[in-house]
């Protein structure tokens, strides 16, 4: 039976650019183990003793070098089968608007990425709770212009 846990947590960074919402996304390097040239969103492992907050912004920190302007805790909550591990994941889901003119510095875990609208991201977007998170912050409505 498969173990449900609650150890991930998932980041929407966006920015705002001649009024439009822009998303970043990162595509996972081919040497990754897992998801190998899947674009993505932000995800981690939240660390013992941890809360997921500082997970999210330790994530945002690791993947892209970047801080964010405001964070938002969204209301829905990702939930997965990672077959791997055997697990059920339930996993926190937050949005951070990043400056309008910024551009992250890689880590290792990803090859490229791209700040695209809506659409364009949904289409590239491969897991189901990403486009959820994503929806989420189309749909939240807190963002400075």
């Amino acid at each position: 039976m498969p173990e449900i846990v609650a150890n991930m947590v998932q980041v929407h960074p966006f920015r705002v650019r001649n009024g439009t919402i822009e998303h970043l996304l990162l595509r996972r390097s081919r040497l990754e183990a897992f998801g190998a040239g899947v674009w993505q969103v932000i995800t981690g492992v939240i660390e013992p003793g941890e809360r997921s907050f500082a997970a999210a912004r330790r994530e945002l920190a690791e993947e892209t070098g970047l801080e964010a302007d405001l964070w938002i805790s969204l209301p829905g909550v990702a939930v997965f089968f990672f077959e791997p591990a055997d697990q059920m994941i339930l996993s926190p889901m937050f949005a951070c608007q990043l400056p309008a003119n910024c551009e992250p510095l890689l880590s290792n875990e990803h090859s490229e990425y791209e700040w695209l609208p809506r659409d364009p991201a949904c289409s590239r977007l491969v897991y189901p709770t990403h486009i959820q998170g994503l929806n989420e912050v189309e749909a939240h409505g807190v963002v400075r212009i």
